[in-house]
């Protein structure tokens, strides 16, 4: 009996260390999985951005990618600067966006305070017809819009379109408005009041700056949508409204793909980029996700 104990007592090191092993080896594995994983999310994001960005600086007259060394240039930036339809729905996708970023977070918020603080009838529906946009398809929302502004005989101009982008990005800025106001500390708000200051000086110097990061993510999302809306805005663009960059991307690559739209998206991208960097700038990223 001795000795069997004695076997078994020399066994169970030996296991252990078989154990310690494999778990490294498992550890390793998934670590390199994860790993690759990441990496290849990285390259499907990034490699379509680089594809444009490279494929923006050819001289040649249509697309073409990879583009030779001797082949590089600007020319299709100068051509950009020099077509006025382009310039001009690339600035009338910016102010559709702006205003659409306004009018969205402005009623978002009041929304969101409503459904959030106060019970009232209907309250339910009120959210969910807020949320309705987000399930229907943009072709439909955009149709739908389109037979109403017939019925009642308004001309198509952009503010029936700056409403429509509205309409598509309220969703998304009411649900990043609900989650900041589902997280706030309403110890402050009641702080204030026992203080003696009033009803609106409390949610002017106190809630509406503790909901800071919550608004600009609303402001965020419904910017980001709006300037990069093409579904919507392909239904309700005409000469009244204009046309917005997305637009006039697609027409103008529909048969024939020029390396100036390529130019144009590069610029989308850093007018987005830009946005966001103001944004961390100003507040920070990691405080609006």
């Amino acid at each position: 009996m001795s000795e069997r104990a004695d076997i078994l007592q020399n066994r169970e090191p030996i296991m252990g260390v078989r154990h310690s092993v494999f778990d490294r080896y498992r550890d390793s594995t998934l670590r390199l999985l994860y790993r690759s994983a990441i990496i290849i999310a990285y390259v499907g994001l990034t490699a379509p951005l680089v594809i444009v960005i490279v494929a923006s600086f050819s001289k040649k007259r249509f697309f073409d990618f990879p583009p030779s060394l001797d082949s590089l240039g600007v020319l299709s930036y100068t051509q950009l600067i020099q077509h006025a339809e382009l310039k001009r729905s690339l600035l009338l996708s910016v102010e559709l966006a702006v205003t659409t970023m306004v009018v969205t977070m402005a009623i978002a918020a009041l929304a969101a305070y409503a459904i959030d603080r106060f019970r009232f009838p209907g309250r339910t529906q009120v959210e969910l017809v807020l949320m309705t946009p987000l399930i229907l398809p943009p072709s439909v929302l955009a149709i739908a819009v389109l037979v109403f502004i017939s019925t009642v005989k308004i001309d198509p101009s952009f503010w029936v379109l700056a409403g429509a982008h509205v309409l598509i990005t309220i969703p998304f800025a009411l649900r990043v408005m609900l989650a900041a106001l589902a997280g706030f500390d309403r110890s402050m708000e009641e702080a204030s009041a026992s203080l003696g200051a009033r009803p609106w000086q409390t949610i002017r110097r106190v809630t509406i700056p503790m909901l800071q990061p919550g608004l600009l993510a609303a402001g965020i999302f419904a910017f980001v949508i709006s300037f990069g809306n093409v579904t919507v805005s392909v239904f309700l663009s005409s000469a009244g409204s204009g046309t917005p960059a997305p637009v006039a991307m697609f027409a103008a690559s529909e048969y024939s793909y020029e390396v100036t739209i390529t130019a144009l998206a590069v610029v989308m991208m850093v007018v987005a980029f830009l946005v966001i960097g103001v944004v961390e700038r100003v507040t920070g990223l990691e405080r609006v996700f």
